[in-house]
């Protein structure tokens, strides 16, 4: 057990170095975590053999629960719902079609069977979100014609689409499906996909409120709750996968107590259940294997590549006028990644085995799309001229909005301190620095530009910057479209919810809480409880 645990150890603070690397060397972090597992493996330095699949399977497919949740918890709705209808048709039909194109390459070139060449199209339709995104963020490209909440939400979307016709596939080479149960099978899937995913979510989201959970516990609960998600549908033939989407979905663009603080830690999840699937891969291949499986990889890539993915894309996105460039760019950033893996796995450990080297030959094709793609993926969107450099990519980000550059911080007055007795409005302070309340003999005070200042008055800042906490918590709630409270004061919702409101921030920009300002949709409203 113990020489487990300082592997695992060792792996983990190993791939978080190698991710400080890829900034640097712009290198795709994904490739460096396949380099680590190759190194590790049978073949490479250390030696380790691991063929245990089954494992694999279980590791990696409760690793890819946690990266749907926050593909969909870290979707910003405001910004989806503009492209929701081509994304939708992308990460439905547009896997079909995919799927269905490469299966019709595979089978005139490499002359497998149909329903095997399915399979593989099936395997590798979905596209991979965290690669597109990573690429992005790390070299901050904003992209014209909403590009980038249409990649989010496709990617993010698609992989449940790719679980259930691989399934599909499956059951029709076992001989397990007629054409009914098939239907009723499809059915199924997506209705519990749905229902679980939409249900759970409301469920979550009433506890949180009701409940308070402690910070910390409350991380705790919605772990359980994205289990639950995932596995309640399951046991019932539903699409787990669509569940944790929808619930992550539902979630994310919802308000709740410190829901910054839980973007933060399934952000560092998310990034440990990557390394860990990648690493895995490169543990379980065999670079030996890998010769022989290229050649069907390569021809498998530029099916996929450079006919099925552009022929979808631009059939599908016809009616929604969308230039060129748009489409050549969309065709171009479909990377395969983590799914395609867990699928690849998932099927090595079902009742069929396939003819073909699965899960080498899906190796070299992920593989091949992270260098060839991956590396020229932003080099596309500049030659085809679609970077904005009036878009922040990170605004289709949930967790972009719950989270503040604003900092807070409290100083006392003490005895003889040049400020007492000056008014708000004369103290010099630096543009950035607001001052949020006063608190005098246990009385919270909202400060205004006559307000005297004496001896004893504890002062509440918000500052860019790192300074000293608060010794309370400042919690934040941001007014949802079609809040009541939406066009009613500051007086009324502070009273009403027995809170001491410190701030509003109203399109980036800080606002004293007067008692007659009016609520609109979008406000942060920083408060703490009276």
């Amino acid at each position: 057990m113990l020489p487990i645990l300082i592997l695992v150890s060792f792996v983990i603070l190993l791939s978080c170095i190698l991710d400080k690397f890829s900034l640097k060397s712009g290198v795709p972090a994904l490739l460096l975590f396949i380099g680590l597992g190759m190194i590790f493996g049978e073949e490479g330095v250390i030696k380790i053999p691991f063929y245990d699949f089954s494992m694999a399977n279980n590791i990696c497919s409760t690793a890819l629960i946690f990266i749907m949740f926050y593909g969909g918890f870290g979707t910003k709705w405001k910004e989806a719902k503009k492209i929701i209808i081509e994304a939708s048709l992308l990460s439905s039909f547009g896997v079909f079609l995919t799927a269905l194109l490469v299966a019709l390459g595979i089978h005139i070139l490499l002359h497998w069977s149909w329903l095997e060449s399915f399979l593989f199209g099936s395997i590798l339709s979905s596209t991979d979100a965290a690669s597109v995104f990573s690429i992005l963020k790390r070299k901050k490209l904003g992209l014209k014609e909403n590009t980038a909440p249409l990649l989010e939400v496709e990617s993010g979307s698609n992989d449940p689409c790719s679980y259930m016709m691989t399934l599909i596939c499956l059951l029709c080479l076992t001989g397990n499906v007629s054409t009914n149960t098939l239907i009723s099978y499809i059915f199924l899937q997506l209705g519990g996909g749905f229902f679980f995913g939409s249900i759970l979510s409301l469920i979550t989201r009433f506890l949180l409120k009701k409940l308070h959970f402690a910070e910390g516990l409350d991380t705790l609960f919605i772990t359980g709750a994205v289990i639950a998600a995932y596995a309640l549908p399951s046991y019932f033939n539903g699409n787990g996968y669509l569940s944790v989407y929808i619930f992550g979905i539902l979630l994310g663009n919802s308000s709740f107590p410190h829901k910054e603080n839980l973007s933060s830690f399934y952000d560092g999840v998310t990034g440990l259940s990557q390394m860990f699937i990648f690493f895995l891969l490169g543990l379980l291949s065999t670079p030996s294997r890998l010769v022989d499986s290229f050649f069907p990889a390569f021809l498998i890539f530029l099916i996929l590549t450079f006919i099925a993915r552009p022929i979808s894309v631009f059939s599908l996105l016809l009616p929604f006028r969308s230039s060129t460039e748009k489409k050549i760019l969309v065709s171009f950033a479909g990377l395969r990644g983590a799914a395609s893996i867990v699928f690849a796995i998932m099927t090595i450990v079902h009742d069929y085995t396939p003819k073909q080297d699965i899960f080498h030959i899906v190796f070299c094709v992920v593989l091949l799309s992270m260098i060839f793609q991956g590396s020229f993926l932003a080099w596309m969107a500049i030659r085809l001229k679609m970077i904005d450099t009036e878009v922040d990519v990170m605004e289709i980000f949930t967790s972009y909005a719950s989270k503040t550059k604003l900092q807070f911080f409290e100083i006392a007055i003490p005895q003889n301190h040049y400020w007492i007795s000056m008014k708000i409005k004369d103290l010099l302070l630096p543009p950035n620095i607001l001052i949020l309340n006063i608190l005098r003999k246990e009385k919270q005070i909202v400060p205004y530009g006559d307000f005297i200042i004496q001896e004893n008055d504890i002062i509440t800042f918000s500052v860019l910057g790192n300074h000293k906490k608060l010794s309370f918590n400042i919690d934040m709630y941001t007014l949802p479209s079609r809040s009541k409270w939406i066009g009613k004061s500051i007086q009324e919702y502070g009273e009403k919810k027995n809170i001491f409101i410190s701030l509003i921030i109203r399109k980036e920009k800080a606002m004293m809480p007067k008692a007659n300002l009016l609520l609109e949709e979008d406000d942060q409203i920083y408060f703490h409880k009276k």
